[in-house]
């Protein structure tokens, strides 16, 4: 700084005081400051990469988390044939009490099954859990498992329609039934099928197809496009069916065979492609199968649905490598039995 003085009138220096200069101020705390300075800056750097890699870790053990919750929440489902329908809810009170049953019930797809409970169950293996639960249980427990298949190997692209019906190319609507065909002709004196509805469990519906068109059944107790289960039965939007595999409202065909089977069964004679046997029949399409292979849950669900909602047959083009006396064998003669019990099916 500079000492500002000037001269008494007696000629001695007064200092007035100390005077800053232009443009330079006070460093006599500049040490200090840096210090601070550096400390918050080494104190940011250090704080900030923690703070992304904590960030970081945290994310690792979520996902780690996850997958250990993904393994430990997967899931399957068995079938403990009880024989006797007095034993059914004890059988499965008692599954309930057993670690790992997610669920236990005798009401599948809401119908009652006496002598069967369907039993959900943490695991991977059917074959393990269905031997554990039999041992815990003192009955008979069917894996579920048995995977089923389309019979033949249709294709929509066999299915293109002509300039000119082709019903004289199906021989077998003609022949008679000891010639390998049906015979339809005598049967279509009496109907044609109007008023029924055939529900095909398969691998979906081409709904566009022209011998398909037209001929589809329509829940009557359901508003299209809504978002909301009108008729209560557990399915939302299920206007023409619905898809077991996906788990939706759209059995979209996937390979062709359902489209096939369906058009043998119901194609309408409207001048064009081929007839089928019952041409004023309706058909209720259920997606079973998204390949050649169909799982046998949902070959279930779709037989209870069919019943549930109104279906007079149930077309099952599919095929397995059984054994008899197989529990799977059982679960599925008692599922049809008993829909066909309750509903007429």
């Amino acid at each position: 700084g500079t000492v500002r003085y000037d001269r008494d009138r007696e000629g001695k220096r007064k200092i007035y005081g100390v005077v800053e200069p232009q443009g330079v101020k006070d460093m006599s705390n500049f040490p200090r400051r840096l210090i601070v300075l550096v400390t918050i800056f080494a104190m940011i750097i250090s704080v900030v990469p923690a703070s992304a890699q904590e960030l970081t870790t945290d994310d690792q053990v979520t996902e780690e988390e996850a997958a250990e919750e993904d393994v430990a929440e997967e899931t399957v489902t068995v079938y403990a044939l009880t024989g006797d329908a007095g034993v059914s809810a004890g059988i499965a009170a008692a599954a309930l009490n057993l670690e790992g049953v997610v669920s236990a019930s005798s009401t599948i797809q809401g119908l009652e099954f006496p002598e069967m409970v369907e039993i959900e169950m943490v695991g991977a293996d059917n074959e393990a859990v269905a031997a554990r639960l039999s041992t815990a249980l003192g009955v008979i427990v069917a894996p579920g498992n048995s995977q089923m298949e389309i019979t033949d190997d249709f294709a929509i692209e066999e299915l293109e329609v002509a300039a000119d019906p082709r019903q004289g190319e199906q021989w077998a609507l003609k022949n008679p039934e000891t010639e390998g065909g049906v015979g339809v002709g005598g049967a279509w004196k009496r109907t044609k099928g109007g008023g029924v509805v055939v529900a095909v469990a398969d691998t979906g519906i081409a709904r566009k197809h022209p011998d398909i068109e037209g001929t589809l059944w329509r829940n009557p107790g359901e508003t299209p496009g809504n978002g909301r289960d009108d008729d209560n039965n557990g399915f939302v939007d299920d206007v023409i069916g619905w898809d077991f595999v996906e788990d939706d409202n759209n059995p979209q065909e996937t390979i062709g065979h359902g489209t096939a089977v369906s058009s043998l069964i119901a194609a309408p004679q409207n001048g064009v492609g081929i007839s089928g046997v019952a041409p004023r029949a309706r058909l209720m399409t259920l997606r079973v199968c998204p390949d050649r292979s169909c799982s046998m849950q949902a070959v279930i669900y779709a037989t209870i649905y069919a019943g549930q909602n109104g279906a007079d047959v149930l077309n099952l083009s599919l095929s397995g490598a059984y054994q008899n006396g197989h529990p799977d064998v059982e679960v599925i003669r008692n599922v049809m039995r008993r829909v066909q019990e309750e509903h007429g099916l």
